[in-house]
């Protein structure tokens, strides 16, 4: 079986468990790794063989690979995206798909007109125990109601506390697996009924989120 081609940009926090992931995946041939962090990018590439970058677009350029898998701060993701797109990479990015919708439009656009593949990494989609629960609520009937409910608290004072450059981090990153079981189990909803909350604790500024939601169908 032909392997496919990847490399990783962003192989610090959750790009550890991507790197290993693609290094153990059997149709994967992890070529190379990318990271602003040069110490970490070379220990990386020594340790799994692979092309060692610190910057994605020369990597896009040299590289021997077919697709690429982004790890990165919410906001960098348009402009790579884009970059990749237009090489002709296919792309599995984690989530969130976007901080809004005009920019995850202009990612749809650009991945259809270049006519690669874009996913999202909802994981959960491809847990055992998740897809039998998905299995089992298809045999319960029916459903009009379902709750999520998530707590979300940062306190490191980097991009994830800047609205601007996360978007709405409760409900784009903690909260995103669940959204999206919902949806997978039961499809688009006909109305959301959303409360969230905001605080502050002495000498920081962390981000403090409490988001309760019901997923109403109607008959």
């Amino acid at each position: 079986m032909k392997k496919l081609r990847m490399g990783i940009v962003g192989i610090k926090g959750m790009g550890v468990g991507h790197v290993e992931a693609l290094h153990r995946a059997r149709n994967i041939d992890l070529k190379a790794v990318c990271d602003i962090d040069k110490a970490a990018v070379e220990k990386t590439a020594d340790k799994y063989k692979a092309i060692g970058f610190t910057d994605y677009i020369y990597m896009f350029n040299k590289a021997p690979i077919d697709a690429v898998l982004l790890c990165l701060p919410h906001f960098l993701y348009p402009e790579v995206v884009n970059v990749a797109a237009n090489k002709g990479l296919h792309i599995l990015k984690e989530k969130p798909f976007a901080r809004t919708y005009k920019e995850a439009l202009k990612m749809v656009e650009v991945t259809e007109r270049n006519k690669v593949k874009l996913m999202i990494g909802t994981q959960r989609r491809f847990n055992k125990y998740f897809c039998q629960a998905e299995k089992l609520i298809k045999r319960i009937g029916r459903i009009f109601l379902a709750r999520g409910h998530c707590v979300y608290f940062c306190k490191v004072l980097n991009w994830r506390a800047n609205k601007e450059k996360a978007g709405d981090e409760a409900l784009l990153d903690y909260a995103y697996h669940g959204i999206d079981l919902l949806l997978w189990y039961l499809g688009i909803p006909n109305e959301i009924f959303v409360y969230a909350g905001n605080i502050g604790l002495p000498n920081v500024k962390p981000v403090f989120y409490s988001c309760e939601g019901e997923y109403i169908q109607k008959p």
